[in-house]
Parts: C-alpha cells; sequence; structure tokens
C-alpha cells in the first residue's frame, strides 16, 4: 500500500491514523510506504507527528517527503515497496 499523506493539511497525523485504520489488515499483512507530500517550514515536525502515529500502532512503514508530480519521486516510493514485498516473499520462502 502506498498512503500519500497531504503535510499542508490542519492534522495530517490524524489523516494517517485514519488511512492506517482503513488499511489495517492490508498493511499488517503486506507492505506499505507513507508519502508524505506539500511539505511546508513546518514539514519536520508534521512529519515526527506521522513518525509517532506509526510507533503508536507498532507498524514499519518508511515515510519520504515526496512531490508526486516528480517521476523519481513516485519511483522512490514504489522501490521502497517493492524492496519490502521482496524482503517478505524471500523471508517466507526460507
Amino acid at each position: 500500500v502506498v498512503i500519500l499523506v497531504d503535510l499542508s493539511r490542519a492534522d495530517p497525523a490524524a489523516d494517517l491514523r485514519n488511512y492506517l485504520a482503513d488499511f489495517s489488515e492490508i498493511i499488517r499483512d503486506g507492505a506499505g510506504v507513507i508519502g508524505a507530500g506539500r511539505p511546508g517550514a513546518d514539514a519536520a515536525d508534521k512529519v515526527e507527528g506521522l513518525h509517532a502515529v506509526i510507533a503508536e500502532l507498532d507498524l514499519f512503514l518508511p515515510v519520504f517527503e515526496v512531490d508526486v508530480r516528480r517521476r523519481s519521486d513516485v519511483l522512490l516510493l514504489l522501490e521502497a515497496l517493492f524492496s519490502q514485498i521482496e524482503m517478505s516473499s524471500d523471508g517466507s520462502e526460507n
């Protein structure tokens, strides 16, 4: 799962909490990455809030500041997701 969070919204951490609740089964059984878009001057604080939500839920989900209009940023999200999928499939075969 790729979840995109808009950092310009009032409470992106609450948004992420809602997304993770909606996709909880898929994320726990699979892989996921978080793309944090529209970073502003307070991006570091808001990204830290996203990490706090992820930690509260005892999940491992990498968070990347991205601009989804940039091909390289979208590829970064997909590469991270595919790496997780590959790692989980390698572990299940052994």
